[in-house]
């Protein structure tokens, strides 16, 4: 099973009571449209970030939501204060993965 299904399962499991932020170190959450996503840089990549909602629904396993990728690009921008490199955005699930310009 892959890791982040296994996180996002974990999640769901536990209910309101954590939040995706609790799982990884140095995250940071930030507001788009009301919605909370949690941005984090990614480990041993320079400029790179991982973004996904803070607070997953069940239906996150399940389907894609066309804006949750578009609202994690603006998290990323939005906590980085830089440009994401649109070549370099990757989207698994919910998640969104990218490199900044800055």
């Amino acid at each position: 099973m892959k890791p982040i299904v296994l996180i996002c399962t974990l999640a769901v499991a536990l209910g309101g009571c954590t939040e995706m932020q609790d799982f990884y170190d140095e995250t940071s959450v930030v507001v788009v449209d009301g919605q909370e996503i949690m941005v984090r840089p990614l480990p041993g990549r320079t400029n790179s970030y991982h973004a996904t909602a803070n607070h997953p629904d069940g239906s996150a396993l399940f389907t894609s939501k066309p804006l949750a990728s578009v609202n994690n690009v603006r998290a990323i921008e939005q906590f980085t204060g830089c440009t994401v490199i649109r070549e370099s955005i990757e989207n698994r699930e919910m998640h969104t993965f990218a490199a900044v310009h800055c």
